[in-house]
């Protein structure tokens, strides 16, 4: 395949091959694959170069066709492998959202409202009440707020991480956290441990029935 290169017409200089030095402009004007703009390519660069900029060099590496998306109507790009292999009909997670709750439940819902028994991926409440309450806000502020009192410093052997060095911390209660309901998000029923002491802290508690 031949390139097309167009140099310097005879009568009149081409703006891109004026030089802006000393040195003379030795290179060719081509045009850019994406946009047609007009650009200087140099000498070295000649068979190389096809795009202007790295946003035209995307686009023209982009395959397949621009897809529409069902709820909102824009315009979005996803790889042929992808359209291929899993299908592909929203641009984003608000309108995938929308989506599935058409489909599924046949109304329009948002986000918010698609939580709990109105979600679509329901399976009856597996999640056990220990597991939601170890995820809950309340926990994870109880957590941070106990390291950043101890400085991230295990409060039994000492350690900490260091450059190269990394522990592992737990906040651990003081007293247990399933017999004392009331203390669970308590900071002074918390303290800083690393995973070695606080196995160790465990073991003591479940020989003496506690969890």
């Amino acid at each position: 395949m031949k390139i097309k290169l167009r140099k310097a017409d005879s009568e009149g200089m081409n703006s891109l091959l004026i030089s802006k030095g000393n040195k003379p402009r030795r290179g060719v004007v081509k045009k850019c694959n994406t946009c047609g703009l007009e650009m200087y390519v140099r000498p070295c660069h000649i068979y190389r170069q096809k795009y202007c900029s790295r946003a035209c060099a995307f686009k023209g590496k982009i395959k397949g066709k621009p897809l529409t998306c069902v709820i909102c109507g824009n315009e979005y790009y996803r790889p042929p492998s992808q359209v291929r292999l899993r299908g592909s009909s929203c641009c984003s997670i608000p309108c995938r959202t929308l989506y599935l709750s058409k489909v599924m439940t046949g109304k329009k819902k948002t986000y918010q409202q698609l939580r709990g028994e109105e979600s679509p991926l329901w399976r009856g409440g597996k999640s056990s009440t220990y597991h939601i309450l170890r995820n809950r806000c309340d926990y994870k502020w109880w957590r941070q707020s106990v390291f950043e009192r101890d400085d991230y410093t295990c409060q039994t052997c000492g350690v900490r991480s260091s450059v190269g060095v990394a522990v592992e911390l737990h906040p651990h209660h003081i007293k247990s956290f399933t017999h004392y309901p009331e203390l669970r998000y308590d900071i002074t029923n918390g303290v800083t441990v690393c995973k070695v002491c606080h196995g160790l802290y465990t073991a003591k508690q479940k020989l003496r029935g506690f969890k």
